[in-house]
């Protein structure tokens, strides 16, 4: 049984139609809609139950679900669905009532999705597993806290270890218009593409289809094992790439026209993203010209 927190968005639902084939699953959302009634199971083994979980839901309202073995935390306002001004406080206000939530019910491991916001990219060019996590967005600031949370949990608990997954930016179709997209959109729509940073190393972008075949093999594993390994990792692309590259790849995938803009350097350069702890957790880093290819065909898709 897998119990996910959060599955009403982008990854959520790619997720969910993965974990369905084999897995009974309940998964939360803050709005139920006509949409999430539709998805069926017919095609697997599994099973699929909705809730509604909100900051105002009762701490009892998952009492029900019985004995799960896993729990995926995904729930999480970002700065696309939230004022900067908000979601400190939406966040770590809903996180606090999951905790209380989750401290009632019996589960054997947990996963949660934090984001490499946590780091302040304007110290590091290069981020590591043991960079010190401090960030001065208030979306990364409300990542540290939760990932304090879900450590306080696991210590509460006592025997149930836990994950937390920092993502890059996270692409496919229905993604959140991040760097990576907004540049894909501007090239589709003949708009310049301006460059800042021609030189500066990107690899801070991830395929959300290679997010779900990792956290579908990592469900099976053990709680010795999630207690053995290291309780968090960084998930990124491997090879980076200049931006002055990364645009030449979009424009040639997309067969556009258009010509980058390299302006006067302004802001600060991309950070180069690496992790032993994902390697040895069995996330397999694709090269970030591979993943950039087949967002742009996706787009290109969807665009017809």
């Amino acid at each position: 049984m897998v119990l996910v927190i959060g599955a009403g968005g982008f990854v959520g639902t790619a997720l969910i139609e993965a974990l369905i084939l084999n897995n009974h699953v309940i998964a939360t959302t803050r709005f139920l809609s006509v949409s999430h009634s539709n998805m069926i199971t017919d095609e697997g083994k599994g099973s699929l139950r909705w809730i509604e979980l909100r900051d105002s839901s009762p701490i009892n309202c998952l009492d029900d679900i019985g004995s799960i073995d896993v729990v995926i935390w995904l729930a999480s306002a970002t700065p696309f669905t939230c004022s900067d001004a908000d979601i400190y406080e939406s966040n770590v206000k809903f996180g606090e009532r999951v905790i209380e939530i989750l401290k009632r019910i019996n589960f054997g491991r947990l996963i949660y999705f934090s984001s490499v916001s946590v780091f302040d990219g304007s110290r590091n060019e290069v981020i590591t597993d043991n960079t010190e996590v401090s960030s001065r967005s208030k979306y990364g600031q409300s990542k540290i806290k939760l990932e304090e949370s879900v450590r306080k949990l696991s210590d509460f608990k006592q025997t149930t270890p836990h994950l937390i997954i920092r993502t890059c930016a996270i692409v496919g179709a229905g993604c959140p218009d991040t760097f990576v997209p907004r540049v894909v959109k501007s090239v589709l729509g003949s708009n310049p593409v301006e460059i800042y940073s021609r030189s500066g190393l990107f690899n801070g972008i991830i395929d959300v289809a290679d997010v779900v075949r990792f956290v579908r093999d990592i469900i099976d594993f053990s709680g010795d094992v999630f207690a053995r390994y290291p309780d968090s990792i960084i998930c990124a692309s491997s090879d980076p790439v200049s931006l002055q590259d990364l645009s030449a790849i979009v424009i040639d995938e997309l067969e556009a026209e258009c010509c980058p803009v390299f302006e006067n350097f302004r802001g600060r350069p991309p950070v180069v993203f690496q992790s032993e702890n994902a390697s040895q957790w069995g996330w397999v880093s694709r090269d970030v010209a591979s993943v950039l290819r087949d967002f742009c065909s996706a787009r290109l898709r969807e665009s017809i």
